[in-house]
């Protein structure tokens, strides 16, 4: 079994919430959870493709990183940890 990491590179994470942390998807967010996860001996990241959000209260996800630059960046500061971005669709 590999295990692995779901990285938020949308605003919020997953939690259409006005209740929860409300946060920015940064660099230094995802690269601190890659490196982490990549320190626990996890196998792979993997980031989403979203391009637009829900809009509402908590502009869910209206604020996105872009999928593949992101993952070339976590490339360059890990070692071991399998990257993924998925193809737009």
């Amino acid at each position: 079994m590999k295990i692995g990491v779901f990285v938020p590179i949308g605003n919020n994470g997953w939690l259409i919430s006005t209740h929860a942390p409300q946060y920015m998807p940064t660099f230094e967010l995802n690269k601190a959870i890659v490196q982490k996860a990549e320190h626990y001996h996890f196998d792979f990241a993997l980031s989403m493709i979203k391009l637009r959000g829900f809009g509402g209260k908590t502009e869910f996800w209206d604020h996105n990183l872009e999928s593949f630059t992101l993952m070339a960046g976590l490339a360059a500061v890990t070692s071991k940890i399998q990257i993924y971005a998925p193809p737009p669709p």
